[in-house]
Parts: structure tokens; C-alpha cells; sequence
């Protein structure tokens, strides 16, 4: 499956443009590393990938079909996991009840995952950020998903916990040829994980 982002623009009124023209695209199973400075327009971008952002030019097309998730059915096949898992999920839900929004994941999911029956039945500000973290990832792991945008998911985490969640976030790409693409300050992360890197101010 392809991914392609043609000719993208993105910026607010009165001030230059964060993303100006840009081009990308990368296939199924491919841990794409997307480099640049704080503020080039690196979280803009994954957003418009994801579609929770309109570019003011350009298209994002899946296999050469135009992608506009606003009108798709159903999972929407890219995803997005940000740094701040506690603003993912809705603290009026339990835990339980977010992850089982979009589809049950399995027992051995959930084990692979570390997360533990306990857990299910608390709220998001019982939990910590790597537990969070944990849950904000698993529930985007539908049979769906095709691409999942993963944007410095483990600043906030212990080595113990980035290591368990990088070392589960791959078995699992690689078991289902999922497209990843990461974004992290964190250059050893990025060499050790990715197939390839891009800069986002060459696109």
C-alpha cells in the first residue's frame, strides 16, 4: 500500500506558510524517520497525514485514491499518537471504555502490551504516562489501521518503558506490514528503528 502526500501547503493568515509544497511518500512495512528543527511544521504535517488537518493546498492520496478522512467510513486507516497521552483520552471514560472504542483488542494483545487487568477499570488520572502511553497506542491497533504516525511518543518515559513500547510497536509493524512514521528528536531512536530517514525541509 502506498501513502503520498503531493504538494502540500500549509500556513495561518498574515504569516509565512509552515509547509510549502511538500511531497512524500512511503509504502507499507516502511519505519520512516521524519526529521527537522523545532517548528518546521513537523506535528502540522503528521496531522494533515492523519486528516485531523486540512492543508490549504495539495491532497494526501492512499494507493492513488484520494484520501479526505473526514469522509471516510469507518477506521480511519492512518493514525496519530502524540507525546501527551493524557490528552488523548476522554477523563469522563474509564480506560476500559476508551480502549474498546474503535475495537477489542485481544488478551494477548493487551499482555504484550504490559497492561494489566487492573488498570482497565480506572480513570486516565489514575494511571501514568507510560500506562497511558500504553493504552493511547493499543486502541489504534485495529485490523484497519494502515499507517500509524508516532510523534515523540516516548518523551516522557522511563528507558525501561521507551524500550518495551518501541520493542512491541515493531514486532507487531513487522507482523503486519504496517507503515510507521517517527518523529523524534532522539537521533539513536531514529537510526535504530527507522528503514529510512527524510528531512522534512527537503521535501
Amino acid at each position: 500500500m502506498l501513502l503520498k502526500a503531493k504538494n502540500i501547503t500549509f500556513g495561518y493568515p498574515n504569516k509565512k506558510n509552515i509547509l510549502s509544497n511538500v511531497n512524500f511518500q512511503m509504502t507499507s512495512g516502511e519505519i520512516v524517520g521524519l526529521l527537522a528543527p523545532s517548528g518546521y511544521g513537523k506535528t502540522t504535517f503528521s496531522n494533515i497525514l492523519a486528516g485531523n488537518l486540512n492543508p490549504a493546498s495539495g491532497k494526501i492520496y492512499i494507493d492513488e485514491q484520494m484520501y479526505q478522512a473526514s469522509k471516510f467510513k469507518g477506521f480511519y486507516p492512518i493514525q496519530i499518537v502524540g507525546q501527551h497521552p493524557e490528552k488523548s483520552l476522554n477523563p469522563r471514560w474509564t480506560v476500559e471504555k476508551s480502549l474498546n472504542e474503535a475495537y477489542t483488542p485481544s488478551l494477548e494483545l493487551r499482555k504484550q502490551f504490559g497492561i494489566e487487568d487492573k488498570w482497565l477499570t480506572r480513570w486516565p488520572n489514575e494511571l501514568s504516562g507510560g500506562e497511558l502511553q500504553r493504552f493511547c497506542i493499543l486502541r489504534l491497533l485495529a485490523p484497519g489501521l494502515k499507517f500509524l504516525i508516532l510523534d515523540e511518543i516516548s518523551t516522557m518515559l522511563d528507558a525501561i518503558t521507551q524500550a518495551q513500547i518501541w520493542h512491541n510497536l515493531l514486532d507487531i509493524a513487522h507482523k503486519r506490514n504496517l507503515g510507521l512514521i517517527v518523529i523524534s528528536h532522539n537521533k539513536a531512536l531514529i537510526e535504530k528503528v527507522c528503514t529510512r530517514t527524510v528531512a522534512l525541509t527537503l521535501l
